[in-house]
C-alpha cells in the first residue's frame, strides 16, 4: 500500500520500499542552480527543484538519475503535440535517456551557515559525468541509504566523507553488475 511505502521511505528503508513498488522509488524535478558548494569541493551536483513533499530522512543515498526530454515526447511520430499532454510519468519515462549512477544528498548542508539552506535541498552528484544540466527535467531513483546527514568540522573533512560515499556507491553499482 502507499502508506506502507511512505512509512518505509520515512525510515530510510529504501530497498524494502523498492520491493513493495516493484521498482526503485523515484522523484521528478527540474535542475536548478545551487550555491556551488559541490563544484567548489570537486563534486558538481545537479540540484533538483521538486514540487512534492519529500518523505526521506536527511542524508546521503546511492541514487541514479536520467534526464527527461519532454520536447522529444511532444514530437513523437513527427506530430507536434502540446508538451502538457505528455506529462504523465509513464510518457515522460519512455522518453528519458539512460540512467547515470550517482550519489544523492538530501539535506540542509549543516557544514555551511544555517541561513544558506533553510529547507532541505536535493542534490545529485552523477558519477563520471561532465556536462551542463541546468533547466533540464530529471528523474532520480533511490537505491540505498548510506548515512544520515551530519555537520563536519571543515570542508576538508566533508570532502573526505564525500569520497567515501562515492566509493560506497561505486561498490554498490559494481555488485549490481555481477
Amino acid at each position: 500500500s502507499s502508506s506502507r511505502v511512505r512509512g518505509l521511505l520515512m525510515k530510510a528503508e529504501i530497498e524494502k520500499a523498492a520491493a513493495c513498488l516493484g521498482r526503485p522509488f523515484s522523484m521528478f524535478g527540474k535542475v536548478i542552480h545551487g550555491k556551488g558548494h559541490g563544484l567548489h569541493l570537486g563534486f558538481p551536483t545537479a540540484n533538483l527543484e521538486v514540487h512534492s513533499e519529500i518523505l526521506l530522512p536527511l542524508g546521503v543515498y546511492v541514487a541514479s538519475g536520467r534526464f527527461l526530454t519532454l520536447a522529444q515526447c511532444a514530437t513523437r511520430n513527427g506530430q507536434r503535440k502540446d508538451a502538457r499532454q505528455d506529462r504523465c510519468a509513464l510518457s515522460v519515462a519512455r522518453c528519458a535517456k539512460k540512467w547515470i549512477p550517482g550519489v544523492m544528498n538530501f539535506g540542509k548542508r549543516p557544514t555551511y551557515p544555517k541561513e544558506e539552506t533553510p529547507k532541505p535541498v536535493l542534490e545529485l552528484h552523477l558519477l563520471d559525468f561532465k556536462g551542463k544540466v541546468y533547466g533540464q527535467g530529471m528523474e532520480i531513483a533511490l537505491h540505498q541509504f548510506l548515512r544520515r546527514e551530519r555537520k563536519f568540522s571543515s570542508e576538508k573533512a566533508l570532502k573526505a566523507c564525500i569520497v567515501e560515499d562515492i566509493q560506497e556507491a561505486r561498490d554498490y553499482y559494481r555488485c549490481q553488475e555481477t
